[in-house]
């Protein structure tokens, strides 16, 4: 067999060339990671996602715990092991241990046996969401994540129709959201996930025409309803894009979640329970962003229900944001989700066919589907059916 390959960088060489757009480089990284699973022996492969990479999340806790790569980054250029182990006020023969590790996994950049750099994977690791994500998974997730085999082989390999598992590992009556809401340093660490798992996907301002909200609008209605918006980046971004928008523009959350909502000036807080009637009548264009998926079409069908009340025929959309798997070619992110979803929800990812069968039901007409180029999801845009 002859196997040609191109021209590709080296290792330290910029991919600015290689790929100018989002686009481009998320192909070049799907395509890299089918040559590497073609390429990589099985047993290797094993060793690899059972053994190396736990490890590896492991000692990046562990340099988390003892500001490590606060420590690195504090200073330009590179720092030496003995260097770091006395700022740190540790042993050398630890932290080369730590070091190696984290350079063997790419997250910091080694020059010969003894420099290391910051590199941008470190940097964003010192971003407090992401503190937090990495803490609620070693705290909450992971232990949690090693139990669901277990759980499914006792109720007889089957999908679970209940939030069985979660309240099994916490040993509760509570759903999720009832615990965290008790264990407030958990809720946190929730909230640092669930950002970085918004930020891991690209915007929906890339991916649809947001402009067409703003065409024929009535300036002194509503915009936009970010609904269960969380921190309020979606919305964020729309004004970011379109700073003269006239007309409300809405956040809906928790009490909690849109008082501590991080958002710009002239976007309105409005504490809002989903499955309740929608108090803000005929908007433009009612938000929805990863909230569908944790629902039973049941549950999903009263959240829509309410959002069709409130619409205007021929005027308001409801746009859904959401990851959608595929049967014919499944992403690791979205089936990785779905599982975990199954596991703690009883609900799961859905095709697209789902979701048209689930909008249809409430009397939702999918009109358009925009499709992102990062991983697996889908912006939806949905009308009345008339």
């Amino acid at each position: 067999m002859c196997v040609r390959f191109e021209k590709l960088p080296a290792e330290d060489d910029s991919l600015q060339e290689v790929g100018r757009t989002n686009t481009t480089k998320a192909q070049l990284a799907a395509s890299a990671l089918r040559l590497n699973q073609r390429l990589e022996l099985p047993w290797q492969r094993i060793a690899r996602l059972f053994y190396a990479e736990p490890f590896l999340a492991i000692s990046i806790q562990i340099a988390n715990h003892m500001h490590l790569f606060k420590t690195l980054h504090e200073q330009e250029g590179s720092r030496t092991v003995d260097d770091l182990a006395h700022s740190l006020g540790r042993d050398p023969s630890f932290i080369r241990r730590i070091l190696r590790s984290l350079s063997a996994g790419k997250i910091l950049e080694q020059h010969g046996s003894d420099a290391y750099f910051s590199t941008p994977l470190s940097e964003v690791l010192l971003v407090p969401e992401a503190v937090h994500a990495i803490d609620f998974l070693f705290e909450s997730g992971y232990p949690y994540f090693a139990l669901i085999p277990e759980y499914i082989q006792s109720i007889g390999f089957v999908s679970p129709a209940d939030q069985g598992a979660w309240q099994n590992f916490r040993k509760t009556d509570m759903s999720i959201y009832e615990w965290l809401d008790t264990h407030p340093e958990e809720m946190m660490n929730f909230v640092g996930l669930m950002k970085v798992w918004s930020e891991s996907q690209e915007p929906w301002i890339e991916l649809y025409p947001a402009d067409s909200l703003l065409d024929s609008a009535d300036k002194q209605g509503t915009i936009l309803v970010d609904v269960a918006g969380g921190g309020g980046r979606d919305i964020n971004n729309f004004l970011g894009r379109y700073p003269q928008t006239a007309g409300r523009l809405v956040l809906q959350d928790r009490p909690e979640e849109v008082k501590a909502a991080k958002i710009q000036q002239g976007i309105e807080r409005m504490p809002h329970d989903i499955f309740t009637p929608q108090p803000i009548k005929a908007a433009r264009a009612y938000f929805l962003h990863s909230i569908l998926h944790n629902y039973t079409d049941e549950r999903a069908r009263d959240l829509l229900g309410h959002l069709k009340k409130s619409m205007n025929p021929g005027y308001s959309k409801v746009l859904v944001y959401e990851d959608t798997v595929s049967n014919q070619d499944p992403k690791e992110l979205s089936c990785g989700s779905d599982l975990v979803m199954m596991a703690t929800f009883g609900t799961g990812a859905r095709t697209e066919l789902d979701w048209e069968l689930l909008f249809d039901s409430v009397g939702l007409k999918l009109n358009k589907t925009f499709r992102s180029t990062r991983g697996s999801q889908c912006l939806m845009e949905l009308e009345l059916v008339t």
